[in-house]
C-alpha cells in the first residue's frame, strides 16, 4: 500500500513538474519560430500589396487593407500560441494520467475522463461553427466602419472645405452603432459556447468523484485515492477549460487568417508577361495608337487616342476634368492596361518590358508632394 501511495505521489510530481516545464521551455522554442514566421508572412503581405495594381487599392481603400493584414497576423498569433502552449501540454498530461488511473486504480476513470474530452470536444466545435460567420460579419462590419474613419482623416481637407464633419460623424456613428449590434449578437453565443462546455466538465467530474467515493465508502480505495483521483481530474480539466477558451479564439483566428489568405490570393492585375525584358531607352519617343481604356466599362474614358511625345519635346495635355489626362500618364507607367491599342517608348511595347524597368525609366514630378517617415 505504501509503495502504490508513493507511486502515485511521485506520478503526480512528474505530470506536474512536466508541465510546468513543458510550457516555459515551450515559451523559449516557440518565441523565435513564432517571430520568424510574423516576419516572413508579414513581409510576404506587403510585397503581395505592393504588387496588386492601383485599381484594387482604389476599390478597397487603404484602411481594408491594412485592417485585413493586422486581424491576419492576430489571428496567426493565436493559432501558433494555442498549438505549441495548450494543445500539446494538453495531450501530454492526458496521456500520463491516463496511464496512471489505468494501472494503479481502475480504467474506469480514463473511459469517464476520454468520453468528457470528446464530448466536451465535440461541444467547443459546435458552438465555434455557429460562431465563425457571426465573426466574419462582424469583422466585415469593423473594417468598413475603419474604412470610413480612416478615410474621413486622409480627407481631411476636403471635408473642411465643405464643412462636411457632422456627415462623416454620422457615418462613422452609424458603422460602430451596427457593429455593436452584430458584437452583442456574437458574445451571446460565445457565452452559450462557455457554459455548455462547463456543464460537460462538471458532468464529468461528478461522475469521477461518485464514482471514487462510493468505491471509498466500500473500502476499495482510501481517502487519499479519493484526493488523487481528484487531484489526476483536476490536472485534464484545467488545461482542457483553457483549451476550450482557445478553441473558441482559434475559430475566430482562423475567420481573421481566412480574410488575410483571400488578399494573398487575389491576381495583381500589372504583371510581367512571358518573355518580358528590360526596356531600353535610347531617346525616349513615345507613342500612344488608337488607345482605348474605361475605369467602368459602361464609361468610356480614352477612346482610340492616338499622339506622339518627340523625344526631347514637350507636351501639355489639356482639356476638361474627367477627359483622360491623368489616365493618360497611369496608363504610360502601367497602372492600368489599356482595353486596347498600344503604347509605346522607343518602339518597344510596354507591355512586353518588366515593370519595374519601365517605371525606373520613367522620371515624374507628382502634383501633391508626399514624405515618409524614416
Amino acid at each position: 500500500m505504501i509503495a502504490t501511495a508513493g507511486a502515485l505521489l511521485l506520478a503526480y510530481g512528474i505530470v506536474f513538474t512536466v508541465g510546468r516545464i513543458v510550457s516555459e521551455v515551450g515559451m523559449m522554442v516557440a518565441w523565435p519560430v513564432q517571430n520568424c514566421l510574423n516576419r516572413s508572412v508579414l513581409f510576404r503581405c506587403g510585397t503581395h500589396a505592393h504588387a496588386l495594381g492601383l485599381r484594387y487599392h482604389v476599390a478597397r481603400k487603404t484602411g481594408q487593407v491594412t485592417e485585413t493584414i493586422r486581424r491576419g497576423m492576430g489571428g496567426l498569433s493565436v493559432l501558433q500560441n494555442s498549438v505549441l502552449m495548450i494543445v500539446l501540454p494538453l495531450v501530454l498530461q492526458l496521456g500520463v494520467v491516463s496511464w496512471v488511473l489505468t494501472t494503479r486504480l481502475d480504467a474506469i476513470y480514463t473511459a469517464v475522463i476520454v468520453a468528457t474530452v470528446v464530448v466536451y470536444g465535440v461541444v467547443v466545435g459546435l458552438s465555434a461553427d455557429r460562431q465563425a460567420p457571426l465573426q466574419r460579419n462582424t469583422n466585415a462590419q469593423f473594417t468598413q466602419t475603419q474604412i470610413k474613419a480612416v478615410d474621413g482623416l486622409l480627407n481631411y481637407e476636403t471635408v473642411k472645405y465643405f464643412g462636411a464633419e457632422r456627415h462623416v460623424l454620422a457615418r462613422l456613428a452609424e458603422g460602430l452603432k451596427k457593429w455593436k449590434e452584430l458584437g452583442l449578437l456574437q458574445f451571446r453565443w460565445r457565452t452559450l459556447g462557455g457554459v455548455l462546455p462547463a456543464l460537460v466538465m462538471g458532468a464529468g467530474l461528478t461522475t469521477m468523484l461518485w464514482s471514487a467515493a462510493r468505491r471509498s465508502m466500500a473500502g476499495e480505495i482510501t481517502v487519499g485515492g479519493l484526493v488523487l483521483v481528484n487531484t489526476y481530474l483536476m490536472q485534464v480539466l484545467l488545461p482542457l477549460d483553457r483549451m476550450g477558451q482557445f478553441y473558441r479564439e482559434i475559430s475566430q483566428a482562423l475567420v481573421n487568417i481566412e480574410n488575410l489568405t483571400e488578399l494573398l490570393h487575389e491576381v495583381p492585375e500589372i504583371a510581367d508577361g512571358p518573355g518580358a525584358t528590360p526596356i531600353t531607352v535610347r531617346s525616349g519617343h513615345i507613342e500612344f495608337r488608337d488607345v482605348d481604356f474605361a475605369y467602368d466599362p459602361r464609361r468610356p474614358i480614352l477612346q482610340k487616342v492616338t499622339f506622339t511625345v518627340p523625344a526631347g519635346s514637350s507636351t501639355a495635355l489639356v482639356g476638361t476634368t474627367g477627359s483622360g489626362k491623368t489616365t493618360v500618364g497611369r496608363l504610360l507607367f502601367r497602372f492600368y492596361e489599356p482595353t486596347g491599342g498600344t503604347i509605346t517608348v522607343d518602339g518597344q511595347d510596354v507591355r512586353r518590358a518588366t515593370v519595374r524597368s519601365l517605371r525606373g525609366a520613367i522620371g515624374v514630378v507628382p502634383q501633391d508632394t508626399v514624405l515618409f517617415n524614416r
